[in-house]
This record gives C-alpha cells, sequence and structure tokens, in this order.
C-alpha cells in the first residue's frame, strides 16, 4: 500500500489521489468536449453573421458602420507562420531584421544556458511552477 502524509497525524493512499485526480481529469475533460460542441452551432452562425455583415460593407463601400443598435467596424487581423525556419531565420540573420521576430526567450535553452554557465543570459528572467503529471493505468 501506497502511503504519504499530508500532515503528521492523517495519512493518505497515494492510490486514492491518483485515482481522485485521474477522475477529475477526465471529467474536466467531458465537459470541456460537450461544451466546445454545444459552441459549435454558435459559432458557425456568427461565422456566418460576420460574412454577412462583411458582405454589406463591401457592397456599400464602408469600413463602418453605426446602427442603434450598435457600431461594427471592419479590420483585417494578420497571422505569420514559417514554411521554412531556417531560411527565415538566416535570411533574419544575413539582412539584420531582428524586427521580424517576436521577442521571447526560450526557457528550455535558457536553463540550459544558466546550468553550463553559471548564471541566465542577461535580462532573462525564469517563471517556475511545479506541475505533475498523471497517468490512466495501462
Amino acid at each position: 500500500m501506497d502511503k504519504t502524509n499530508d500532515s503528521p497525524t492523517r495519512p493518505i493512499q497515494i492510490s486514492r489521489l491518483v485515482s481522485d485526480y485521474i477522475t477529475l481529469r477526465n471529467y474536466i475533460d467531458k465537459i470541456k468536449k460537450e461544451y466546445k460542441e454545444a459552441l459549435k452551432p454558435c459559432e458557425d452562425l456568427k461565422d456566418k453573421l460576420t460574412a454577412r455583415i462583411l458582405a454589406f460593407l463591401d457592397g456599400s463601400d464602408q469600413e463602418m458602420a453605426r446602427t442603434t443598435e450598435g457600431t461594427v467596424t471592419k479590420g483585417v487581423k494578420h497571422t505569420a507562420s514559417l514554411d521554412d525556419p531556417t531560411m527565415f531565420m538566416d535570411f533574419v540573420k544575413e539582412h539584420g531584421r531582428d524586427d521580424l521576430l517576436d521577442r521571447k526567450a526560450n526557457a528550455k535553452a535558457c536553463l540550459e544556458y544558466a546550468e553550463e554557465n553559471g548564471s541566465l543570459p542577461p535580462g532573462v528572467k525564469i517563471n517556475s511552477i511545479r506541475t505533475i503529471s498523471v497517468r490512466s493505468p495501462t
């Protein structure tokens, strides 16, 4: 029997904690899936309304429309992905275009650097959150 103490006078069974954790995790996953499925028709309708509103604004050559129910404004959201990360990084280095990058430190690489050099790279702060990983029995 696996035992550990959460207080000096109250023994607990780690197997029970693991079982409870897995049960709760599975329940949360089930609820998230149900929630996502319940939202799908609403998200689909929202997408259709967005398309109709954009069609109206485009058809009337407007960037925005004020109504008694609210104001709608057109916009464009851009995202960037890399088809060839190596080619992109070579380009950035060759042309000195660091502005093409988002600035974010790689936590794993910074920790490895600190391990090798005795301190973090200048300007880096590491935030660490203790976690657990629990697998269902096979």
